[in-house]
């Protein structure tokens, strides 16, 4: 199949697009294990735990307004500064409300101050990485090179903080505390860009009227976000009163490796977004296709890492965190079927959002949220953290058939996720041209 030049151009410009978002995971993800494996399975499951907590309250950090903006800055890009205004501080008072939560949760915390510090730090982490609206306005222009820079050098600071943290054999609280000064480099550096890069558009900084619109697209994403942090981070948490710190830090180990690639469906999904979105205003045919397409790509891509982490898992744990970890093996195999999903996910949610269907959205988080956390309950006091791994794999794949299967509204895609998933990712390839979706 021959290639317009223009096309060719436009795919290079994805790709490369792309390639900066992973590249800044993959950093991202090495800083991860090099602390697992020194700081040792008990003081990294005390950090997984406090920011397990933290990350339950994300969702009123981002108010869901991420996608739904992004959405906006490419069809209305003369409104860009307004949006932008307008989301930082719906942002900022977001984040004020979710320190609120987390400063009264202390009250009931049955833990140590060292616990509250951390918990703390992170929160002030998150505030720093959610108030960036400076990434929408990249994402949106193609330009994750910018915010992967940024990203970069709030890294290597915080990479050289821990190997010096490290060296000092110091407390937990300076390893909390060297992630708020990594994104607060990023949201600084971010900043500078966007102020270098900004187009020069008319608007009031701050709309009011545009809260309200705002609000009414995110608030169902928000409250899907507070379903999805609890059925991703609930079985931490419960498997530090179940059982031990030591067996949060083993079972964060297996979800970390088991979810290290989940940046890819996450960059090619954020870095095509502007094309399903153009694709939509050509024709629906050409807009399910494209969707089609890439996600077809991402659920091969899950099939592979499933293959490798159950015939390679052990080998990699040792490799890569030492003997500590030697039982995330098992636990590693059964959590990776949950990439299937997970791969699918990042464009059902993007879909979503075009297709204004943000309620079915919410529905769908709540139920596998609470299907999680009755697995839980009832698999960790059985199976230990395997069962926390079941619950996790099971409900997110009943969550999603099922919730599709039952909506009218729905099946479209979800008919596109199961041939997909009965082909392993291959249907598309064969059916479709590339050159349609760019």
């Amino acid at each position: 199949m021959k290639l317009k030049e223009g096309t060719v151009k436009v795919l290079i410009k994805y790709i490369k697009n792309t390639f900066w978002m992973i590249s800044e995971k993959v950093v991202k993800i090495i800083f991860a294990i090099i602390m697992a494996r020194y700081l040792g399975a008990d003081s990294y499951g005390l950090l997984m735990y406090a920011y397990s907590f933290v990350f339950i309250f994300s969702p009123f950090f981002s108010l869901g307004l991420d996608t739904v903006t992004e959405k906006h800055l490419i069809s209305s890009p003369k409104k860009e500064k307004t949006y932008l205004a307008t989301v930082f501080f719906m942002k900022v008072v977001g984040s004020s409300i979710a320190f609120i939560f987390i400063f009264i949760s202390w009250l009931f915390l049955p833990t140590g101050q060292e616990d509250k510090i951390l918990i703390g730090l992170l929160g002030l982490s998150f505030f720093f990485q959610q108030v960036s609206v400076f990434d929408l306005f990249f994402r949106a222009n193609i330009l994750a090179k910018y915010i992967s820079f940024a990203k970069f050098s709030g890294l290597l600071v915080k990479g050289f903080i821990i190997v010096v943290l490290l060296y000092l054999d110091a407390s937990l609280i300076w390893f909390a505390a060297s992630y708020a000064i990594e994104t607060f480099i990023s949201f600084i550096i971010t900043g500078i860009f966007y102020y270098k890069k900004r187009r020069e558009t008319r608007g009031t900084l701050i709309d009011f009227k545009l809260i309200n619109k705002l609000i009414t697209e995110s608030l169902p994403l928000m409250f899907a976000g507070i379903a999805i942090v609890l059925y991703s981070r609930i079985d931490q948490i419960m498997l530090k009163h179940y059982l031990s710190s030591s067996a949060v830090g083993v079972y964060s180990v297996a979800v970390q490796l088991a979810e290290s690639w989940y940046f890819v469906p996450i960059a090619i999904a954020s870095s095509v977004f502007p094309a399903i979105v153009k694709a939509k205003k050509k024709s629906e045919e050409l807009y399910y296709q494209t969707l089609h397409y890439f996600s077809g790509i991402t659920i091969t891509f899950s099939f592979l890492v499933i293959l490798i982490f159950v015939f390679f898992g052990k080998s990699l744990i040792l490799l890569l965190y030492g003997e500590d970890y030697i039982g995330v093996s098992t636990v590693l195999s059964i959590y990776s079927f949950a990439g299937v999903m997970a791969a699918f996910g990042v464009f059902w949610g993007k879909w979503v959002v075009i297709e204004n269907l943000q309620l079915f959205q919410f529905y769908m988080q709540v139920g596998v949220a609470v299907l999680n956390i009755i697995l839980n309950v009832t698999f960790i006091p059985y199976w230990g953290i395997e069962g926390a791994a079941i619950a996790t794999a099971v409900s997110y794949t009943l969550g999603f058939v099922l919730t599709g299967a039952l909506s009218k509204k729905l099946r479209k895609m979800t008919g596109i996720m199961l041939a997909s998933i009965f082909t392993l990712g291959l249907y598309p390839f064969f059916k479709y041209q590339l050159k349609k979706y760019i």
